[in-house]
């Protein structure tokens, strides 16, 4: 069959296009497809660097691991590696804190509400923060707890409560939260409920442990001192009944993928300045307000009249298998921020 040349020249620009095609891969898969829109503007989430060292990966038939959204996509069989963690651009997003009592979550909401009356003048989202009613029937259960993030969200970006932990599906949240040694987050929990703070914080009704030093409530085998998995796992377990048992453990660790950051209070200026690098656009300028109000913080939100713990009481709640398993966790959170720590804060 004899052919003109244009037929010719036709079916070579096929080839050469379908070639391209073929060497070339979708957008999608170079990354270009994940944008967000934050505030009127799209952000895209990969770079062009990254975008084409996957070009030439694919191009190689190289394996590509694809990135993981530090909201999305963490419910995997492997621990998230926390130097992945990428910054997330924009302020269109929601904050859920369900802190972990006695944390330094009081001191982050009000620096971080200070900070956004400053920055964010016109953005009504940024003028409150949202603390969680006192309800027990919601701050214990995840579908109540979804519905009220839900609602909550359209009038405010940042929600605090001592919450146990519920994921939303949605990327616009971004969850965060705090820990603290398990023995001595015990005992502040303990003088906070019957001494309160320096802002007149309600003291305890409870007559029978009023008057008794941590350790004497310990010796006599009180329930507002017992070594209980729930109390210290609920704000990373949930509120399955596992949580309640060592059980949680595991639970709990998985959980740790969802947040996009866990910070520890006995390293809380660090803790201020990785928030700052992660969510930068809504937390830029958050370090240097905390520096400028740390006394005024410490003495408001300090618990007075705390009792040095002896020494056999420590002992024997390091030997109790709660309080293992709780230690546990706590290290396994320390070891994660300490590694990124370490990435981001390394100059």
């Amino acid at each position: 069959m004899n052919l003109s040349n244009q037929e010719i020249f036709l079916a070579s620009l096929l080839f050469i296009i379908s070639s391209f095609f073929i060497l070339i891969p979708p957008c999608d898969y170079l990354g270009f497809s994940q944008e967000r829109k934050t505030g009127g503007k799209l952000m895209f989430l990969t770079d062009t660097k990254n975008a084409l060292q996957r070009a030439a990966a694919y191009q190689n038939n190289s394996q590509v691991v694809s990135e993981q959204s530090p909201i999305t996509e963490l419910s995997t069989s492997e621990p998230r590696d926390v130097c992945t963690t990428k910054a997330l651009r924009g302020t269109n997003y929601t904050i859920i804190y369900n802190a972990m009592p006695k944390t330094g979550s009081r001191t982050l909401s009000t620096i971080s509400l200070q900070l956004f009356k400053k920055r964010f003048k016109s953005n009504t989202r940024f003028h409150t923060i949202a603390i969680t009613p006192k309800i027990s029937e919601l701050r214990r259960n995840s579908t109540k707890l979804l519905e009220y993030y839900r609602q909550t969200s359209q009038k405010t970006a940042f929600i605090r409560g001592h919450n146990a932990f519920v994921h939303p599906a949605d990327r616009s949240y971004i969850c965060i939260n705090t820990i603290r040694e398990p023995i001595p987050w015990m005992t502040s929990q303990y003088y906070f409920r019957t001494n309160g703070d320096s802002r007149g914080r309600e003291h305890s009704k409870n007559k029978t442990t009023s008057d008794l030093t941590f350790d004497e409530c310990f010796s006599r085998g009180l329930l507002s001192c017992k070594p209980q998995i729930g109390n210290y796992l609920a704000y990373f377990c949930g509120d399955d009944p596992i949580c309640n048992t060592p059980g949680a453990l595991k639970r709990s660790k998985a959980n740790v993928d969802k947040f996009l950051f866990v910070g520890l209070n006995e390293e809380f200026k660090d803790t201020i300045r990785i928030l700052e690098l992660l969510i930068p656009d809504i937390f830029k300028g958050l370090t240097k307000d905390y520096e400028k109000k740390f006394s005024e913080l410490k003495r408001s939100f300090t618990t007075i009249s705390k009792k040095k713990l002896s020494e056999k009481t420590e002992e024997t709640l390091r030997r109790d298998p709660n309080v293992r398993v709780m230690y546990e966790f706590y290290e396994f959170v320390k070891d994660r921020f300490h590694r990124l720590k370490k990435c981001l804060l390394q100059d």
